[in-house]
């Protein structure tokens, strides 16, 4: 028999791995390019605030509800891993492309490589975003330890959400007039 622990570390997982699945594979696309228009990446941007206050909600309740936690927690890894899909901000895996050196036929024919014309620009918005999906895939961790059995670290995980975001909110905010990474999420309607 399934108990609904075992149902809730499946549905995470499942959560996980279709969040996974989003991630381009290859940096093919420029890591610049934005999506027609900031209305996808403001979308999004408000979806990650409106879970991260409520996943805050969740944990805060007298007893917490694990389960409720659970469904947030894969929603925010979904919009998470779509800002990368979708070019809100650039992905951290493919931000600074290498060189590939050539194979020689023979190592005494080798030729040495030409150096590089200076260390290749990281786009600005390349640490934070990956901060921004280590402390998401951080946050799921310690939520499956949670829900793999004993008390659940709740003083742990809202110090994650926390976290989470302070860097939401650094990565909306502009520094010293540069643009920010993602734009300021749009206020939700009260009757929505």
């Amino acid at each position: 028999m399934i108990g609904t622990r075992k149902i809730k570390i499946l549905g995470v997982s499942l959560a996980a791995l279709a969040a996974l699945a989003v991630l381009p594979a290859s940096g093919v696309s420029a890591a610049t390019d934005k999506p027609e228009g900031t209305a996808a990446c403001a979308d999004l941007t408000s979806d990650l605030t409106k879970a991260l206050t409520d996943v805050t909600g969740a944990l805060g309740a007298l007893p917490p509800d694990l389960g409720k936690v659970t469904g947030i927690v894969g929603k925010l890894t979904s919009t998470a891993t779509n800002l990368v899909a979708l070019n809100c901000l650039p992905n951290p895996a493919t931000a600074v492309p290498l060189p590939v050196p050539v194979p020689a036929a023979d190592e005494a024919q080798a030729l040495p490589l030409p150096p590089l014309p200076g260390t290749p620009a990281v786009p600005a918005c390349a640490a934070p975003a990956a901060g921004l999906l280590s402390q998401v895939f951080a946050l799921l961790q310690n939520l499956l330890k949670a829900l793999g059995g004993g008390l659940p670290d709740v003083t742990g995980l809202l110090g994650q959400v926390t976290g989470l975001t302070t860097t939401v909110t650094g990565l909306t905010s502009s520094v010293g007039g540069a643009a920010s990474c993602l734009p300021v999420p749009v206020p939700v309607p009260a009757n929505q």
